[in-house]
């Protein structure tokens, strides 16, 4: 009885061992596929390592463009800036001449000439008085609607300035679009295209 005992148990005990081997055959695939997912992992860690590192180069390169970028604005913008005084200037002197001639040729003479006078607190590009005439010059390199509404609102006020005399408000630019020299015009208001 014993021995029938002793033989199932070394029947089961073979069956065990069977199945212990089957696991542990298992447990090396399964360990096997680990180490392939590891070595797969740390590839992709190592790309990640250089994507990280070449995103950070492109980010460095970025803020350098952006930088420059900034700085180049400034650099237009007192390009713009020192442009437009120029431009101002240039269209002043300009105007200051064919004014000159027309007053001089009509056998007046200029009394007084002012560039960027500021008269009750608004500024006026070039103020031209004569004997009998004040002209009130805004100069802008492509005027628009709003600058001829100013342009009058200042001849009013320089009217105040100077009652006796004829106020002729001027308009001058470069691009002095139709629609600006036509309500100039309808307005009483010079056009001089430079």
């Amino acid at each position: 009885e014993h021995d029938k005992k002793f033989e199932v148990l070394e029947e089961r005990m073979s069956k065990v061992e069977e199945r212990l081997d089957k696991v542990e055959e298992r447990l090396n695939r399964v360990e096997e596929r680990l180490d392939k997912v590891e070595k797969r992992l740390d590839k992709v860690e190592e790309r990640l390592d250089k994507v990280e590192a070449r995103l950070y180069n492109v980010e460095e390169r970025l803020d350098k463009v952006e930088e420059a970028l900034v700085d180049h604005g400034r650099r237009i913008s007192r390009l713009e800036l020192t442009l437009g005084a120029l431009a101002e200037s240039f269209y002043a002197k300009s105007a200051l001449d064919d004014i000159r001639r027309e007053v001089e040729a009509g056998g007046e003479r200029i009394i007084e000439v002012r560039r960027n006078v500021i008269v009750d607190g608004v500024e006026l590009d070039l103020l031209v008085v004569t004997e009998s005439s004040v002209y009130v010059v805004e100069v802008k390199v492509k005027p628009k609607i709003e600058d001829l509404r100013s342009l009058l609102s200042k001849a009013k006020i320089v009217a105040q300035h100077y009652p006796g005399r004829h106020v002729v408000p001027i308009l001058a630019g470069a691009y002095i679009g139709r629609e600006v020299e036509e309500r100039a015009l309808a307005e009483g208001v010079k056009v001089l295209h430079y």
